[in-house]
């Protein structure tokens, strides 16, 4: 997936923020994505996030997820274990 938006029609890929979570290992998790993208994205104002949050970590470029077969394209989560 991207690591930025490139255009309006990008679908947004999620995290479920787990306990003890912050901007920093999501961005080290997810490719080293800039901490400042990801709080622009999730319109926050600190690196902290709450336990259940959905937090944008990336999208992915439309056509590409239409032509994977993904039944509904607004409903995209990834699950870390």
């Amino acid at each position: 997936f991207l690591s930025s938006k490139a255009n309006d029609n990008d679908i947004p890929i999620y995290h479920i923020a787990q306990k003890g979570e912050n901007l920093y290992r999501l961005s080290q998790r997810y490719n080293k994505v800039k901490i400042n993208l990801l709080r622009e994205w999730n319109d926050l104002k600190t690196d902290n996030v709450r336990n259940g949050q959905a937090i944008i970590v990336g999208y992915i470029p439309y056509p590409k997820l239409v032509q994977a077969g993904t039944a509904d394209p607004n409903q995209v989560f990834v699950k870390y274990r």
